[in-house]
């Protein structure tokens, strides 16, 4: 079957293909100028195939051929015109275009709506064949190499077809050359940056492993360069192999893994970690530690819905962790049951790591509350008809504004240090008790409230940024903090 019989509106290969074969049913037609025609008309012709008019014209003196559609306007024939070299003045002159000084805004070419539609398709092929998460399609390394690809076929010859299986390494030899692409990343990092800091801020975090008992240390690398950019590194993510966990040897691994890109704990180094006890003695002396915000965020939530005292003092919030406890019990038996099929979304559960993932279970459970009823067995159904819907309703409410507090000051691509002492009035602002709450937000506001101004300590690093950032510095959020802020300066 030949290309005309295959097509209707042909590519600029496949017409210049017709082209070389002079195919009868090309033709090149000079289009009908009328006065309100553009004048650059009299240097193009439309072709046709079959009697078809095709989305490309042919340049009467240079003999190229130029994508046109209709919709797209002549602005890139009149570019054409300008740069030809074979054309001497045909465009009568008129007064200049006001386009014609400046560069287009769209500096991206033009991409056809077919080559997007078959990278589509191809992306879709390439998640279910190869198993991949569609979120890797957006991934730094899955972009990094098709751009290299890409530019690889600038330099191929058009005429070969190309399989791109010569183009990818073999498995093995990508796995032999981690280390090597490693210590290249690393000798980098420690020349060009490393060395060169005096002040920087060094993440470190420790987890253990529950089923297996292995402790491991992840270590970040947070700076600020001379044109106010930040610049965010993870160190790595170590077992920690040392006899024991004391505060002297856990800064004494810390220290020794900084060693290696050439860092050291001063005083000028700023150290983020959790509030732990341990995290307290650890990094007491030669640095300046501040507690990690979101840390101290999912802690006291995690205290609201699973303990009954903290610090020796009741937490009192049973109406709540009755809730969360039913709430949790259905989940786990919807999801071990399968039945999750049968509803419009998944039942989410959460990690006790991070326990604002707690919010988004309770979110989703109550956006399939009225699923549920249809495919709890009788013991899981009882236990449905004692929720009240309206108290959950209020507390994924009460919660989301947490949530969005956590994920601003996650940030990881701009400083979020001047956004703790507004973000922490805010939560206090939220707890504030209103007239229509149920007694079991009740109780969740008044315990975190008090949580929140006992044992959140802002240190003074909070109050300095705070005061000379411009929209915050004359602290309208909390007035009463104002006179403190500016004890420091």
């Amino acid at each position: 079957m030949s290309i005309v019989e295959k097509y209707t509106v042909l590519t600029k290969k496949e017409i210049e293909q017709l082209f070389s074969q002079k195919i009868s049913s090309l033709r090149i037609v000079k289009p009908t100028v009328t006065p309100r025609s553009s004048a650059v008309w009299n240097s193009f012709s439309c072709i046709y195939v079959n009697d078809i008019k095709q989305e490309y014209v042919f340049c009467n003196q240079c003999e190229d051929l130029l994508i046109y559609k209709h919709c797209s306007g002549t602005n890139s024939l009149s570019k054409h015109i300008r740069s030809c070299q074979k054309i001497k003045t045909i465009v009568p002159h008129s007064q200049t275009n006001m386009n014609q000084f400046y560069a287009s805004s769209k500096s991206e070419p033009d991409i056809p709506d077919r080559i997007k539609q078959q990278i589509k398709v191809a992306c879709v092929e390439f998640a279910a064949l190869d198993s991949r998460s569609f979120q890797t399609i957006h991934g730094i390394g899955f972009k990094n190499l098709a751009q290299k690809i890409f530019d690889t076929g600038k330099y191929l010859p058009i005429s070969k077809d190309i399989n791109v299986e010569t183009l990818l390494p073999h498995p093995i030899t990508v796995s032999r050359h981690v280390g090597k692409l490693y210590n290249q990343k690393h000798q980098q990092l420690v020349i060009s940056i490393c060395e060169k800091m005096l002040v920087y801020t060094v993440v470190v975090d420790f987890w253990k492993n529950t089923h297996t008992g292995i402790q491991y240390c992840g270590i970040s690398l947070h700076h600020i360069s001379d044109d106010w950019k930040l610049h965010c590194f993870v160190l790595g993510c170590y077992d920690y192999d040392l006899e024991s966990s004391s505060a002297i040897n856990t800064r004494r691994f810390v220290e020794s893994k900084l060693s290696d890109y050439r860092l050291e704990l001063n005083k000028n180094v700023y150290i983020v970690s959790d509030n732990e006890p341990k995290m307290l003695a650890t990094f007491k002396l030669n640095c300046q530690r501040i507690g990690c915000s979101c840390h101290f965020i999912n802690k006291q939530l995690e205290h609201t819905f699973n303990k009954t005292k903290i610090d020796k003092s009741p937490v009192n919030c049973d109406l709540a962790q009755v809730l969360f406890e039913r709430v949790k019990k259905i989940v786990s038996h919807v999801r071990r049951s399968h039945k999750q099929t049968k509803m419009s979304k998944r039942a989410q559960t959460y990690s006790e790591t991070r326990f604002n993932g707690a919010y988004h279970m309770l979110q989703v459970f109550l956006n399939i509350f009225d699923e549920l009823g249809l495919v709890l067995d009788s013991i899981n159904l009882n236990e449905y008809l004692l929720l009240d819907k309206e108290f959950l309703e209020q507390v994924c409410s009460f919660l989301k504004v947490f949530d969005d507090v956590i994920e601003q000051l996650s940030d990881d691509k701009r400083p979020t240090i001047y956004k703790v002492f507004p973000l922490r009035q805010r939560l206090l602002n939220e707890c504030e008790i209103k007239s229509n709450d149920y007694d079991g937000l009740k109780e969740i506001k008044v315990f975190l409230s008090r949580r929140l101004k006992s044992a959140w300590t802002l240190q003074d690093v909070h109050y300095m940024s705070c005061l000379l950032h411009p929209p915050l510095k004359h602290f309208q959020i909390a007035p009463h903090e104002k006179s403190k802020a500016c004890g420091f300066s």
